[in-house]
């Protein structure tokens, strides 16, 4: 890395970390630390890219800390991370026009254009500018960043390197987590809601939801959920990276932080990825087992797991099930989308979704202020985009599945096998869940995604 990205990083830093330090509450001074922290980023991303992807990696897991405590919960600080993201695609764009090399992306990314293409003239039916902006956002303008990875990422080392400092992150949100369980009755509302600003959930059975820094239950056990896959790439890649005893000590963490989050997305994650390492892992069985083991126990230990939080697997049309009030949810917002085969249009339903248009308000839970609808990322495609929408993203989704398990057949490399995993759960999670909707989760997907579309291509990765 040049000595200029450098200095820009440690300046970005020390500015970043005054604005924590000081906390600025007046408009004026919080002004000039987001101005000042807005040009330093800039700078560093027109610098080199992959410094501005790992920045903003690195910023996703605390951004509910900034936004909270730095910014009190603005619309600066609520736009934060799109205004990172926005900066970081124009420098990188930029930088492409200035160098005249073309983008490198897989052939299968433009089968994302027509989908794309169908939710911005979606957009036109929005109940009001802002909720068909904010739903535009998640739709189209985070896919549509999934390029600078694909070009930025063009070398293993690069990668590596990247991944070692996003472990170590991981590491600090996973303590974080394991620190509000265990001490939730002296800290844990206190490191939730005033650091993070994220609610403090009580199950009817007295469990707790450990948010940690990143202010959604489920989120933070699919972060950790990716965050084990790249730790797994670095292990079996590039071990020399992170001190030997970081990587058991890593690994317990974040599969402490999975069991303590509550959430049984992630649960079922936990269960593919064990299940996809054991298969792989013919050498390490006996020790995966024993971490199996480990890891049932302390399901035992913290919250009944099987007799609580499971029930709803073994019986999911019971009483007291929430699969019950799912089902109820789908079979309503599948009448929806019948109705309207061209989609009732961008916010509407889904996070960015407020009132009762199109039959949204309904007994189902209520999430911050919003309606949680469904808890189907696909339910929430197929209501706001209609059949052309949805058609054209499963398509998509069908095409990328079928070339990550095309690559994984043909070069087991662990890059592309903790891809084709990663793919795997996150067409399950969507299934119970909006969870491709979080940036955090979306960017991390990309972000692994284009590691393996550059080890698939030997060309862009020299073997170094």
């Amino acid at each position: 890395m040049k000595k200029i990205s450098i200095v820009l990083i440690f300046a970005f830093l020390v500015i970043f970390g005054s604005s924590v330090i000081l906390n600025p509450t007046g408009r004026l001074p919080m002004m000039i630390f987001a101005i000042l922290v807005v040009i330093t980023y800039f700078l560093i991303a027109r610098k080199s890219v992959v410094a501005g992807i790992l920045l903003f990696l690195l910023f996703l897991p605390f951004y509910n800390f900034v936004k909270y405590r730095i910014f009190n919960n603005s619309m600066m600080g609520v736009a934060s991370k799109d205004i990172m993201l926005l900066l970081l695609l124009v420098a990188w764009a930029m930088n492409k026009v200035k160098s005249g090399e073309k983008i490198k992306i897989p052939p299968w990314w433009m089968m994302i254009l027509p989908y794309l293409f169908i939710a911005s003239v979606n957009i036109i039916k929005a109940p009001s500018l802002m909720a068909g902006v904010l739903d535009w956002r998640i739709m189209v303008f985070y896919p549509v960043c999934s390029l600078i990875f694909f070009d930025a990422i063009n070398t293993r080392e690069k990668y590596y390197k990247s991944i070692r400092i996003l472990s170590y992150a991981a590491l600090l949100v996973a303590g974080i987590g394991i620190f509000q369980r265990i001490f939730f009755m002296k800290f844990g509302r206190w490191m939730s809601e005033d650091l993070f600003g994220a609610a403090f959930i009580k199950t009817m059975y007295e469990e707790i939801f450990i948010t940690s820094t990143v202010g959604h239950h489920g989120v933070l056990g699919l972060y950790m959920i990716f965050s084990l896959g790249l730790l797994y790439i670095l292990f079996n890649e590039r071990r020399s990276m992170l001190p030997r005893w970081l990587y058991p000590v890593s690994a317990m963490s974040y599969i402490l932080a999975i069991i303590f989050c509550n959430n049984r997305t992630a649960w079922v994650a936990l269960i593919i990825l064990a299940f996809g390492f054991f298969i792989r892992e013919k050498k390490r069985r006996v020790l995966l087992v024993i971490v199996a083991l480990l890891m049932i126990f302390g399901f035992f230990v913290n919250n009944q797991f099987f007799q609580k939080r499971f029930s709803d697997i073994v019986n999911p049309l019971g009483e007291k099930s929430s699969f019950r009030i799912r089902f109820s949810g789908w079979r309503e917002k599948l009448l929806t989308g019948l109705e309207h085969p061209l989609g009732v249009g961008l916010g509407q339903v889904g996070m960015t979704s407020k009132s009762a248009s199109f039959g949204v308000a309904n007994d189902l839970a209520q999430y911050r202020g919003y309606a949680r609808v469904v808890d189907n990322f696909y339910f929430i495609i197929f209501i706001e985009l209609g059949y052309p929408g949805f058609l054209f993203f499963i398509m998509f989704w069908s095409i990328l599945f079928n070339w990550i398990t095309k690559q994984n057949r043909k070069n087991r490399h662990p890059v592309i096998f903790v891809a084709f995993l990663t793919t795997i759960i996150m067409t399950v999670a969507n299934i119970t869940g909006v969870y491709f909707n979080f940036i955090l989760l979306q960017m991390y997907f990309w972000f692994i995604i284009a590691g393996a579309f550059a080890e698939s291509n030997e060309k862009a990765l020299p073997k170094t």
